[in-house]
């Protein structure tokens, strides 16, 4: 890496990382770290119409910034932000605000998507009537939602403020849970599958403390309360795991970050394509007769969404 050009006295190695970066410099590393990944992985085609999933967090938030300067450079030629009210009082009506503001002052087009308008039904509901892992429930709902945005926008690809530590995480519990097979879920970009709309996750290669401190500098107003469901899901224990690893064995997640590629261009090279049936109620892409979130749908007795 070049050395700072606002600080030529320091060597290029002490660049390695964001620590001695000032302000400007910081700006352009994760933007030129989104814009390597977004090339690596062919992410971002010239006239492609980008629909950030902007859930008023700061990863999201940082995102949409990102993209809208990366917009000419990547050749993005709309770009929209979608945001999902999953129904939990108390918490989302300040994310829905903050993001709505937050669109509003990047001049870029932004909707809200309802679980209650989509589906017809909120999570508190499910929370209500259910005792199964509600994040479980929220992430199948939510992966159709935003499918079903990015749709309605008129858009050919979803971007979402996926960061390094958020893919290690995801492949820790994939290993756990005993489905190694969702591996790729973690990969940087999801090549279309016959149906659903491929993502990026531009942040992939970036941490999570770069992404918020990226928003801090930025002035970015972000909702910084959790999730009241948060508290019992698998994603928070695998978290609280790999942060303890991280003060044991410093940069953790860089390696598992490079074991999951490792892992998963081996097993995606390996493993034959089969092909999707639909799903015979809502008409998704399913590897069974009834997708996911028709499954759940029929479970709890509410609408599976419009397709």
């Amino acid at each position: 890496m070049l050395p700072c050009a606002n600080h030529p006295e320091r060597s290029a190695s002490a660049f390695a990382s964001s620590t001695w970066l000032c302000a400007p410099c910081f700006f352009s590393l994760v933007e030129a770290e989104a814009k390597s990944a977004i090339a690596r992985h062919g992410m971002i085609k010239p006239g492609d119409r980008v629909c950030v999933g902007l859930s008023g967090g700061k990863d999201s938030s940082a995102l949409l910034l990102v993209l809208k300067k990366l917009a000419p450079k990547v050749g993005i030629s709309r770009l929209v932000a979608a945001t999902l009210d999953e129904g939990i009082s108390g918490y989302r009506e300040e994310a829905v605000r903050i993001a709505k503001s937050f669109a509003e002052r990047l001049e870029v087009e932004h909707a809200v998507f309802s679980f209650g308008d989509l589906f017809g039904v909120e999570l508190d509901d499910i929370a209500s009537a259910s005792k199964r892992n509600l994040c479980s429930a929220c992430g199948v709902l939510r992966r159709r939602a935003l499918d079903i945005a990015a749709r309605e926008a008129g858009c050919n690809v979803v971007a979402t403020g996926h960061t390094r530590e958020d893919n290690a995480q995801t492949l820790l519990m994939n290993v756990i849970r005993g489905e190694p097979q969702r591996l790729a879920r973690t990969a940087p970009k999801t090549d279309g599958v016959e149906g659903f709309i491929p993502r990026i996750k531009p942040f992939s290669y970036t941490s999570e403390r770069d992404v918020a401190l990226y928003a801090y500098l930025s002035g970015i107003a972000f909702q910084e309360k959790a999730c009241p469901y948060r508290k019992d899901s698998l994603r928070l224990r695998v978290l609280t795991t790999l942060n303890k690893m991280e003060n044991v064995r410093p940069n953790s997640h860089v390696a598992l970050t490079r074991s999951i590629e490792k892992a998963r261009d081996g097993l995606i090279a390996r493993s034959p394509r089969y092909p999707l049936e639909r799903c015979a109620i809502c008409g998704y892409p399913s590897a069974r007769m009834l997708c996911k979130v028709c499954q759940l749908a029929i479970e709890l007795g509410f609408e599976a969404g419009r397709g």
